[in-house]
């Protein structure tokens, strides 16, 4: 998968992780013990932090891009884990990928 490919699906993620978590931490006046001002919806935040908010979605959509990406290169057959690297390592690749590491 080339790099593009994973900033795009990451920024995919990323913007659905920003909607996911519009509702949660956010106080209302009421619940901070502040007045309303007249003509302010009663669900408005008390104060919303923007910063804190990207940063949480940026936490989370890192992981199932993550996740994405380990998927494809196992589906192409290109992830090679612990015991194909090590084969790599020692020069132990065979016809079906890594052949036994025992010495």
């Amino acid at each position: 998968m080339e790099v593009s490919s994973i900033v795009a699906i990451y920024f995919l993620f990323f913007a659905f992780s920003a909607f996911i978590l519009l509702p949660f931490g956010v106080k209302t006046d009421e619940e901070a013990g502040t007045p309303k001002i007249p003509g302010q919806a009663e669900s408005a935040p008390h104060r919303f932090d923007l910063r804190r908010h990207l940063l949480k979605a940026a936490i989370l959509a890192f992981q199932p891009t993550l996740f994405l990406k380990e998927a494809h290169q196992f589906a192409r057959g290109t992830a090679v884990g612990l015991r194909g690297a090590l084969a790599l390592q020692h020069g132990r690749v065979g016809r079906q990928g890594t052949d036994s590491i025992e010495e």
